[in-house]
């Protein structure tokens, strides 16, 4: 059994099938199956004095592996010796290997059954047992089966190995493969040719394979060795110099994809396995073995923040600070042309205090519209009164309300890897409404929305498939392991999924009253616990027996009234509106304060509800 996600009810114990077919694509030099035949094992008399069977070393790339086979179980585990078979997967070449090494490896142990292939004996490796290191350098199964069972000639686990011997062979044979992470490289200049929603497509950047036990001095090292156009030559400063952000999304809130966390730790820890250090199995890396990276060198001119001084104005303080996350920027071309331009990024300055008292106003963590006006206009040529900024929110939502130059930060609520755009205000009397000047940023959610339409041609001369409906499903932010959940759910058949996926459902979510998962139609979310969802049902018919929570759903129902008035029920078209009430989350005591809060980010959101229902009557 896998360990299941936090967070995700729908994460069943295939999640890693999707890599392993993956594998199946690929080149096998990285894979091994490697056979133990035991003879004689039916003999219980010559088999007694037998301790441990050693097969021959094989070799994956520069690994080098062998089985342990202990025909009377292991003679260190009382409760086994004597009864089982125990079977382990051992790594030899330990004399070569570095003092911190890590080898990451799946695998699987079998005893063949000559009677029936479906009856043969398997275990698996899990992820908590494919690590190999100086403490452990063998992992396996204490019990692979009873010794009764397997020397039963009955049973079909015994073969002869020659005509008309009686059958006394026991076969184990073991499949290994090395594991690996696919690290997706994004790079500034792939923002700046990226002209759609989100930051980038990840299906155009380049890639670099990487062990899964690597290091994130290996990895930077990596990066160096590959793109030395963009990071130059590595050299032991490219440690200070190279920041890599990883790509996450939170399982629990259903935030879009972006680049959140920075991979950095201690001098004396980098070279340890980024693997359950810096990067968190299903969060950090997906179903596939794929992670995310933004890449970013602050001795690139090209790579500043906007918020810095132009050239060599900006100071070795400037360039080494690490904030504690950017805000990216894009414009909407005025017409005609109305094209999106990315145009950089802003720091978000981390807190110089560790105070976690609930009533500090520090605005560690966010950052006022007031900066991110200024540095646009400097960039741009504008000035701050002929530009207008809205939060670039995910599908059918698209965008935010207009977020004024003079708005405070608490009630902007802008985050780290958020993506903002800005317009610029229309001069003349006649020229379209605030909407119509939206209009072709909201035309780029239309093309996913055509996306989905061409794979439900029923004139397609080849249908749909998994990976088709997976890649429109990460353009629109749904996680690879949502759809491939959503696509047992219907039966293996990728149209039907994207069918189901296109209803609008909240995929992995459960709700915290009727346990429903998968729901349609509104989600109501916790203002202070981000991991307490409702359904519109239960969010309709909720009572609670502490004012407090009675207030807060309240609240809800208040904004699911001004939110939803021009929204028409979720179409096969799109996901349904997900509703948040972050603002609220600053953990005031005063339900005044909290109700102003909630009440504001709702009006702002109002305001693109055109918009809004537009998407919902695509299809």
């Amino acid at each position: 059994m896998l360990p299941q996600l936090p967070g995700a009810p729908d994460y069943d114990v295939s999640w890693r099938r999707g890599e392993f077919e993956l594998w199946e694509r690929e080149l096998t030099s990285w894979c091994w199956d490697d056979v133990v035949a035991g003879e004689a094992f039916s003999d219980v008399e010559a088999m007694a004095s037998v301790d441990k069977v050693v097969s021959d070393t094989f070799t994956i790339g520069t690994h080098r592996f062998c089985l342990w086979v202990f025909p009377n179980g292991n003679p260190n585990e009382a409760q086994y010796k004597g009864r089982v078979l125990s079977v382990y997967l051992v790594l030899t070449d330990l004399s070569r290997r570095p003092p911190d090494w890590l080898t990451c490896a799946v695998f699987s142990l079998q005893v063949e059954n000559a009677l029936d292939s479906r009856r043969r004996l398997e275990w698996h490796s899990c992820l908590t047992d494919n690590k190999f290191h100086k403490h452990l350098n063998n992992w396996g199964v204490h019990s692979l089966g009873s010794l009764s069972m397997l020397r039963d000639p009955q049973q079909g686990f015994l073969t002869s190995i020659a005509e008309g011997q009686e059958p006394d062979t026991l076969t184990v044979s073991a499949q290994v493969r090395l594991m690996s992470i696919t690290f997706r490289v994004v790079f500034e200049h792939d923002l700046r040719e990226h002209h759609h929603l989100g930051l980038v497509d990840f299906s155009t950047v380049a890639q670099l394979k990487l062990p899964f036990c690597c290091s994130l001095r290996d990895l930077i090292a990596a990066l160096h060795e590959q793109f030395p156009e963009v990071l130059g030559d590595y050299r032991e400063e490219a440690m200070d110099q190279t920041r890599v952000w990883c790509f996450n999304q939170p399982v629990v809130s259903g935030q879009a994809l972006r680049p959140r966390k920075l991979l950095a730790c201690e001098k004396s820890q980098r070279d340890r396995p980024l693997f359950g250090h810096l990067l968190c199995d299903g969060v950090d890396i997906d179903a596939y073995s794929f992670c995310q990276i933004y890449v970013e060198n602050n001795s690139a001119t090209n790579d500043r923040p906007l918020d810095l001084p132009f050239g060599d104005l900006a100071t070795a303080k400037d360039l080494l600070t690490t904030p504690e996350g950017y805000v990216f920027v894009k414009l909407l071309q005025p017409a005609p042309g109305s094209r999106l331009e990315y145009v950089g990024k802003v720091r978000v300055e981390a807190s110089s205090t560790d105070s976690l008292d609930m009533e500090d106003d520090s605005d560690s963590g966010q950052l006022a519209p007031s900066a991110l006006y200024e540095a646009v206009a400097r960039h741009t040529g504008w000035r701050c009164d002929e530009l207008e900024m809205f939060r670039e929110e995910i599908a059918p939502t698209v965008l935010s309300g207009l977020i004024p130059y003079h708005s405070s930060t608490k009630c902007a609520g802008l985050q780290p890897a958020d993506i903002v755009v800005f317009t610029v205000r229309p001069h003349i009397p006649a020229t379209p409404s605030l909407a119509g000047v939206l209009d072709p940023v909201f035309a780029l959610l239309f093309e996913r929305y055509a996306e989905a339409r061409q794979l439900f041609d029923p004139d397609r001369l080849v249908p749909p498939t998994l990976e088709h409906v997976e890649t429109l499903a990460e353009k629109l932010d749904i996680p690879k392991f949502r759809v491939r959940s959503a696509f047992r759910k219907c039966h293996e058949d990728a149209l039907a999924t994207l069918r189901y996926i296109m209803e609008g459902r909240h995929l992995g979510f459960i709700c915290d009253s009727c346990g429903k998962t998968d729901f349609t139609g509104a989600r109501f979310n916790c203002a202070v616990c981000s991991d307490y969802d409702l359904c519109a049902a239960c969010n309709g018919k909720q009572s609670c027996t502490t004012w407090f929570l009675v207030s807060l759903m309240s609240l809800a129902n208040l904004n699911a009234v001004l939110i939803m008035k021009t929204i028409k029920p979720c179409t096969p078209c799109a996901r349904c509106y997900r509703f948040s009430m972050n603002t609220m989350a600053s953990a005031s005591d005063n339900m005044q304060q909290r109700a102003a809060a909630a009440i504001t980010a709702a009006e702002l959101r109002v305001q693109g509800d055109e918009q809004i229902a537009r998407c919902a009557n695509l299809m």
